[in-house]
């Protein structure tokens, strides 16, 4: 048997629920994991497209190994944050992400990256104009240090065109 009373509450929750439905967060997308290039190892870039609600205040970042079913909260950033460096993470050990957008009553779960790992780079491509720089300035310094043997110019008398060049 309804009453006016079950009525208004069953009314007010499914209006709660529609609710929830139309001003849910969107959650972050698009996030991707990757090896940092150029380092000693040790860092996964962690990137995704910011959720497009405006009652986002953050997101909180998180790192699952790869065998494991535990989520651990590795970092919590600012709203406008599109990028995070995992520094923490270990060589050669699978690693997947997952970013959460919270305002101050929600959250929203993004879809996890795939699995990624990091390995230490044994040159840093960045400090190549460096290298160059050096070896350049190297072969010359050699050059002058070992460089050309004195050499005699002498004008012959009957022209002054005619040089005769002696080396010692």
């Amino acid at each position: 048997m309804l009453t006016s009373g079950s009525i208004l509450v069953k009314s007010q929750l499914l209006f709660s629920i529609v609710l929830s439905f139309i001003f849910a967060l969107t959650p972050p997308s698009a996030v991707t994991a990757g090896d940092v290039p150029n380092d000693e190892g040790g860092k996964i870039m962690v990137e995704w497209q910011r959720s497009p609600d405006s009652a986002v205040i953050g997101y909180r970042v998180l790192r699952q190994k790869e065998g494991s079913e535990e989520w651990d909260t590795i970092a919590l950033v600012g709203r406008f944050a599109t990028r995070y460096v995992d520094d923490e993470a270990r060589n050669r050990i699978n690693y997947r992400y997952k970013i959460l957008a919270f305002s101050d009553t929600e959250i929203a779960e993004s879809e996890p990256s795939p699995c990624t790992y990091c390995t230490p780079h044994w040159f840093d491509k960045s400090t190549l104009p460096a290298l160059v720089g050096t070896i350049v300035l190297s072969l010359i310094f050699v050059y002058l240090l070992t460089g050309p043997k004195k050499t005699e110019i002498y004008l012959s008398a009957g022209s002054p065109v005619w040089m005769r060049l002696k080396k010692r």
